[in-house]
């Protein structure tokens, strides 16, 4: 069919002399080989993306088709040329399979068994920050619900106000599911077993809205129909749904405690919910309060005015509210990361290129916690998928089991990775560097030291970078004041922070606080350093004791160290606060040792009058810093930051310096993963229908006049070169969808349908308006992704 259509497109004299040499087909089918490619790519296992369609299964026959399509030139043409770099690659990668298949079967049950450990403590985790951040809203829901239904007894009018709890849940769509439900968890568990979670799919009506309703809370369900379920209810007949049935049940309640308590019903999506049935159900709900303890949540997800604009004033009259608003995702994300990724006890961490992207993915997108959380697994998947040593990153084993885990597939992929080499250069001797490369014994013992040391300058980096972010957000306003906790993590993750301008520009505009700003800093910083370093098993008396001195062959003495590092430079900073309170007394220890010789000006010598002056310059500049100028405060304010700075860049150093890192940090790019082949998807979904409607009109790789109006004007399209004549497309496309008539003018419902499917490929993206000439749109895609 689309040959006998392609003669009614307009073709150039360039496009013929490549037909002739054979570089063109002449059909659309030389641009399916690689779109079947890029299907396969976008169907993948390590695809975590939605996409814009819904992903179809593989279809061998389609396969086998393209590739085995002959070319149609004998000179080979650059889209054949494509075409076998593909079968390279896909040979190549088949290969790959199969040797990590054969590597991997000694490791996959240890790998496995690692993930599984360490998503379910993660998980564990993520539940803690979400109960710890609703458990504050729920509870003032809570309240509210049981003082307006026991004070809604008093009132005997005939029409009274129904309480109703105005949830602010924020734009975050995604995680509304899983807010809803630890909602409705919460209220079951708090305050009474009467809870409904009505969703605007389901609730089709006021009659929908009261049968979800009553089936909920009379537990009626599908089997609601059946006579024994109408006589167990004390029915003769089927119940309607009706207020006055759910009337007659709670008053039929036998225990007292359950026929007070209240009825929840709570309206996720409240946006979503039609605005007539909503506002009738509502003044519904006004004449049954006196006997039903109803409370109304709504959860609002754009702003408390859309109460107002969904609700008729009636309605809105007859409701008593109170707003309530649910913790903004971004903070909550701060607390994931805190809790999660910067948390010591958990090994495996994300590198800067990860966490960027999931988190300008959350910001930019969805703002989503879910969709972060999904983000993470797939990190921590791929993670341990890659490296057979990740067993090492298992949260719930101590050093020692994790290291016994090891194989010889294991030992070997440490060996293969970068900075193993780096590793064995730096032994200091020969014997040692030959025992790590031929021997599996060494490498262990190397790995306990490695593992015990990253974790120690872990439990100081994580401190020090909360203490660089609270210097931050206690600066003015200036752009480093608004980067969070996340964003400073993956500034230090990505290099030292001796390195990083923003670090020094913070500390430059330290040096011109007060003291009373100064002593509030470093106290915030005392308090952050302080219990980091008592939250690792180390007794307040055994930091305040000295340090272990020797080498550290145990995680034990290795953690000892560090915790006892931090906790010193805490007291520090908590002595330097005490000083402040009186700076004027404050004398410079280099200034009372200074001896007289000095401060004696440098005498002049046999140079110029240039160099004598510079030399004067140098020493004055070095008085002023010693001295600390004519305040004692502005020495003592140096003295302070010279020693903040001075711990914070020593720890602020990146883990990609350090050996074997590779082991403990993932730092993979998962962008495509997470954003997905738009283009890819589109392409795939206009070329193959059949795939995606399930249908077998469809069939074939030509056009057929049962296909959508879009997939014919894509695949006619595609004939054309750079600028498409508009009439001559339009006859095309009544050559197709149209029966074969005298006529050569199209319908007008030909010409509407057309005009519709060129402004969908607008909007798509694959051709735009043009002025070089008339009645001709310009062509914007080539090929696919």
């Amino acid at each position: 069919m689309l040959l006998s259509t392609s003669a009614a497109m307009p073709r150039g004299g360039k496009r013929r002399r490549r037909e002739e040499r054979g570089d063109v087909d002449g059909t659309a089918g030389s641009a399916i080989a690689p779109q079947q490619h890029m299907g396969d790519d976008i169907t993948g296992p390590e695809s975590v993306a939605q996409g814009v369609f819904l992903l179809p299964a593989p279809s061998t026959e389609t396969q086998g088709s393209v590739w085995n399509r002959p070319c149609t030139g004998g000179t080979p043409s650059k889209r054949n040329k494509k075409q076998r770099g593909n079968e390279q690659q896909g040979t190549s990668t088949a290969h790959a399979h199969e040797a990590s298949d054969a590597w991997s079967s000694e490791c996959d049950e240890a790998s496995l068994k690692a993930f599984t450990s360490c998503w379910d403590t993660t998980q564990t985790l993520i539940q803690k920050v979400l109960r710890k951040q609703n458990e504050t809203v729920y509870g003032e829901l809570a309240d509210f619900a049981r003082r307006m239904t026991s004070a809604g007894r008093q009132y005997q009018s005939p029409v009274q106000q129904v309480p109703a709890a105005v949830l602010l849940t924020g734009i975050n769509v995604p995680d509304h599911d899983h807010m809803s439900r630890g909602l409705v968890q919460h209220l079951k568990e708090t305050l009474t077993p009467h809870v409904v979670l009505l969703k605007a799919r389901k609730c089709n009506g006021l009659r929908g809205i009261l049968k979800c309703v009553l089936d909920t809370l009379l537990h009626l369900g599908a089997d609601a129909a059946d006579d024994d379920d109408a006589a167990s209810l004390g029915l003769t007949k089927l119940p309607n749904y009706d207020m006055q049935v759910l009337q007659s049940w709670c008053v039929g309640q036998e225990d007292e405690q359950l026929r007070r308590a209240p009825i929840v019903l709570m309206f996720q999506d409240f946006e979503a919910f039609d605005p007539k049935h909503l506002s009738d159900f509502v003044l519904v709900c006004s004449h049954y309060i006196a006997t039903l303890p109803i409370v109304l949540v709504f959860g609002v997800a754009s702003s408390p005015d859309q109460l107002h604009k969904q609700l008729s004033r009636t309605a809105v009259n007859l409701l008593n509210t109170e707003q309530l608003r649910l913790r903004n995702s971004a903070a909550t994300l701060v607390d994931f990361v805190r809790e999660i990724l910067m948390n010591s006890l958990f090994p495996l961490k994300l590198g800067h290129r990860p966490l960027s992207q999931l988190h300008s993915f959350f910001l930019s997108q969805t703002l989503s916690l879910f969709h972060f959380q999904r983000g993470l697994k797939y990190c921590m998947l791929l993670h341990f998928r890659n490296h057979p040593a990740s067993v090492l990153c298992d949260p719930k084993l101590k050093l020692d089991e994790r290291l016994a885990a090891l194989g010889p597939a294991a030992i070997e992929a440490v060996r293969q990775t970068f900075s193993f080499r780096s590793f064995v250069e730096s032994r200091p001797t020969v014997r040692e560097q030959k025992a790590l490369l031929l021997e599996d014994a060494p490498v262990v013992e190397a790995l306990r030291d490695v593992a015990a040391g990253f974790e120690a300058r872990e439990i100081a980096f994580n401190a020090c970078v909360s203490c660089l972010h609270s210097l931050a957000v206690a600066l003015p306003a200036t752009p480093d004041r608004s980067r969070n906790l996340v964003t400073w993590y993956s500034l230090c993750m990505r290099k030292d922070a001796e390195h990083e301008s923003s670090v020094a520009g913070i500390f430059r505009l330290l040096r011109v606080t007060s003291a009373g700003e100064l002593r509030r800093i470093v106290l915030g910083c005392a308090d952050i350093l302080e219990p980091a370093a008592c939250n690792h098993g180390c007794s307040q008396a055994d930091l305040e004791a000295a340090a272990p001195t020797g080498q550290g062959k145990t995680l034990d003495l290795t953690l000892r160290k560090a915790c006892a590092e931090l906790w010193a430079c805490g007291q520090a900073l908590r002595e330097y606060a005490v000083q402040l309170e009186n700076p004027a007394a404050y004398v410079p220890q280099e200034a009372s040792d200074m001896s007289s010789s000095d401060r004696k000006e440098p005498a002049d010598s046999n140079t110029d009058k240039w160099s004598a002056g510079k030399k004067r310059k140098v020493w004055l500049r070095g008085m002023v810093g010693s001295l600390g100028g004519s305040n004692p405060y502005h020495a003592l304010r140096t003295s302070v930051l010279d020693c903040l700075s001075a711990f914070l860049l020593r720890h602020l150093r990146s883990p990609f310096g350090f050996p074997l890192h590779e082991l403990f940090v993932f730092n993979h790019s998962v962008r495509d993963a997470l954003e997905g082949p738009t283009r890819a998807n589109v392409q795939a979904a206009l070329s193959r229908p059949r795939d995606y409607l399930q249908c077998q009109c469809c069939n074939g790789d030509g056009v057929d006049k049962n296909m959508p109006d879009l997939v014919i004007a894509y695949k006619l399209h595609l004939e054309c070169g750079k600028l498409i004549n508009l009439h001559d497309w339009l006859q095309a496309f009544a050559s197709v969808v149209e029966e074969e008539t005298k006529s050569r003018t199209p319908s007008k419902a030909t010409q509407a349908r057309f005009l519709s499917a060129i402004r969908e490929l607008q909007m798509l993206g694959f051709i735009k308006s043009t002025t070089r000439k008339t009645d001709h749109v310009s062509r914007l895609t080539w090929g696919v992704v």
